[in-house]
């Protein structure tokens, strides 16, 4: 990847640790931690680990942003229908069935999950589908494609991990008081929070 930037974009990037990055302190004016990387650790003080370096690098008058993926509504009331997510928690995994299972399969499967029959579970398909964000039907297809274009799928699947953490605002809010960090702005976009601390 960081071969990739410096060639197609003449960008010179830095691979690091985040717990504690070669830069002097009040380096940079901005810091941004984009999604995936704090968003998906449940580990409370790695958190406040990286959030810390953040702010060391940070200059007097710089800003830190952390980025928080987003789920459109459909995705999370069909989530939470099915059971895949729950008390916080995104049993992604699990999940990913969705991906491996052929249509008759699928609707089988959504049926069991949600404890309905095969045309309740075709409408609560249809709906969530007809009502995702563009972006995430063009990751769903392409994650489709990746697990029905194998023979084996376990590997795939085994790399997943079984569960992450799912933070919306409330949530977010909790997840820093905890962490002792005071929230400047907490800004809600199309496909992510954004938390300036």
């Amino acid at each position: 990847m960081i071969q990739y930037a410096k060639q197609r974009r003449g960008l010179s990037l830095i691979e690091a640790d985040a717990r504690a990055l070669p830069f002097a302190a009040g380096s940079y004016e901005t810091v941004i931690f984009a999604t995936g990387v704090v968003d998906f650790l449940d580990d409370e003080e790695l958190i406040r680990t990286l959030l810390s370096e953040a702010k060391r690098v940070q200059s007097p008058t710089g800003k830190t942003f952390v980025a928080f993926y987003k789920i459109s509504a459909a995705s999370e009331q069909f989530s939470s229908r099915l059971g895949l997510l729950r008390d916080n928690i995104l049993y992604c995994r699990e999940a990913m069935e969705l991906y491996r299972l052929k249509t008759l399969p699928n609707l089988r499967w959504i049926a069991k999950k949600a404890d309905v029959g095969p045309v309740r579970a075709l409408a609560l398909a249809l709906h969530c589908w007809i009502f995702l964000t563009f972006k995430e039907k063009v990751v769903a297809f392409n994650t489709q494609k990746i697990y029905r274009g194998r023979e084996r799928t376990d590997g795939l699947m085994t790399a997943n991990p079984e569960r992450l953490p799912f933070r919306k605002e409330v949530e977010l809010r909790n997840l820093f008081g905890r962490l002792g960090t005071s929230i400047l702005s907490l800004e809600t976009l199309g496909s992510c929070y954004l938390v300036q601390i």
